[in-house]
């Protein structure tokens, strides 16, 4: 229950006071969605930190309010709760009591990072979401992230694609492009997800100004 209290305390003075209220009956999709850590079946370390860093913008263009990633993982972290799996058992009935979120969002990254070859390169991001409600555990939403970039898609001979292969490799100890394409899937896949209430609101009172 402290671990609870604390989280709900916290996540107000990150803005959550302003956000969700009780929605409207007529309303099926949730208002705000809880954003749990990612369970990383990958060997990129980093995976779940990047998906986090590029999943709350795309869902808040797609009408919900997000509660912030970084509060959530750090205060379950604080309170004991030191793996994503662990975070991924929190009952859903606590989680909406103790922070009003209407719905959780769950990830598994299957596929994470950068695979260099002979001749070629690949960077490849892959994970499966599942929106699911906090009050009635329905899942209302599936979908999977998935984009990759092959680099010797770009070459037309062998002697391109080995100045190509040496060239990816050394910039790839500078470069992550898995960033930009977390970003690239994550958006991609979020276009199957239905509108949220705050952007169905905004336009609804955009056309009656």
């Amino acid at each position: 229950m402290k671990f609870f209290l604390s989280l709900f305390g916290c996540l107000l003075l990150a803005g959550c006071a302003s956000a969700p209220h009780t929605p409207r009956a007529d309303i099926v999709m949730p208002r705000s969605i809880l954003v749990l850590p990612p369970v990383n079946d990958s060997v990129e370390v980093d995976a779940p930190s990047i998906f986090l860093s590029t999943v709350s913008k795309p869902l808040a263009e797609r009408g919900y309010y997000v509660f912030p990633v970084d509060v959530v993982a750090r205060l379950m972290r604080d309170n004991g709760m030191h793996t994503a799996v662990q975070m991924h058992q929190v009952p859903l009935d606590l989680l909406k009591q103790h922070t009003g979120a209407e719905a959780v969002l769950y990830v598994n990254i299957r596929q994470w990072g950068q695979k260099y070859q002979v001749v070629s390169s690949q960077a490849v991001v892959k994970a499966d979401m599942k929106l699911v409600l906090s009050s009635t555990g329905a899942t209302i939403w599936r979908g999977t992230a998935r984009a990759s970039h092959d680099s010797a898609s770009n070459h037309n001979n062998l002697a391109e694609a080995l100045i190509g292969a040496v060239v990816t490799q050394i910039s790839g100890t500078l470069y992550d492009q898995t960033y930009e394409l977390s970003r690239e899937a994550i958006e991609r896949s979020l276009g199957t997800l239905q509108e949220g209430p705050l952007l169905q609101e905004a336009q609804y009172l955009k056309g009656n100004r």
